[in-house]
């Protein structure tokens, strides 16, 4: 599963996942709908196309919650910025082999301070959740 609006970088990562005999389901809200030249899979049914809002968590929950029937997803890469939301529900859930976060946010729980200079990222120490 891919979670994006399709934009450049998700057209390029589902054309990868299809070309790889992936099969491949995307949520989006539809607002932003790929140019059917760049993403006929978009159009022609070679997708799974999830229409859902990424930002609301009740939403998300009702269909990948712990008590959801959603199918088990090998790979998820989140392309949006509430990935802590979503990392959360696809943690609990137990329904997702690997989960990747594509684009600029970490998925860290907390900052800290750096013991050394050269192990911080612009002054802050990125500290990992649990897995």
């Amino acid at each position: 599963m891919q979670n994006s609006y399709t934009g450049v970088t998700g057209i390029n990562l589902v054309t990868g996942l299809l070309e790889r005999k992936h099969r491949v389901t995307i949520l989006h809200s539809g607002r932003h709908k790929p140019d059917k030249k760049d993403a006929s899979w978009y159009y022609d049914g070679g997708v799974k196309i999830i229409l859902s809002n990424a930002f609301k968590e009740k939403e998300l929950i009702k269909l990948f919650g712990v008590d959801s029937n959603c199918d088990y997803y090998d790979n998820v890469f989140s392309m949006y910025g509430n990935l802590f939301v979503i990392a959360k529900i696809f943690a609990q859930n137990k329904k997702c082999g690997r989960f990747y976060s594509v684009g600029g946010s970490p998925i860290y729980h907390v900052y800290g301070d750096a013991p050394d200079e050269s192990d911080c990222f612009d002054g802050l120490v990125l500290a990992p959740v649990q897995e």
